[in-house]
């Protein structure tokens, strides 16, 4: 998902550098803006509860960041044109449960890894490895 160009019902900065705006679906993104689209470092929280915090360029998710997912957990790793591209890891409770290879937005190949010896390193360890 990515910031709509819709109106935004509340803006906490006039500015195009940073803000923070929450949306008519109540969607929300704060970060950076460039010309008046997502552009840099930002998060983008859904109504749903899904929240995608990492680097945006021109409206899009691009570089690295992580997608939080209700009951299930935060995935990590690599977009490209707004797509996933690369290895992902899921982890939950602070485990990896499973890697995801994908290419273009399409998933190649699943690895679940919870039940492998070493699998319960820790989220902190993981975060500097992949942000």
């Amino acid at each position: 998902r990515r910031p709509p160009r819709s109106t935004p019902l509340y803006s906490s900065a006039a500015s195009d550098v940073y803000k923070r705006q929450v949306f008519a679906s109540l969607d929300a993104y704060e970060g950076s803006y460039v010309d008046g689209v997502a552009s840099g470092q930002g998060r983008y929280c859904g109504a749903d509860g899904c929240c995608f915090e990492g680097t945006w360029q021109e409206n899009r998710r691009e570089g690295r960041g992580r997608l939080t997912v209700p009951g299930e957990g935060t995935w990590e790793g690599v977009w490209r044109n707004n797509k996933q591209h690369g290895t992902f890891v899921l982890t939950n409770n602070k485990q990896i449960i499973k890697k995801v290879q994908w290419e273009n937005g399409v998933r190649m190949e699943d690895e679940d890894v919870k039940d492998l010896p070493g699998s319960s390193i820790q989220f902190s360890k993981l975060s500097h490895v992949l942000l």
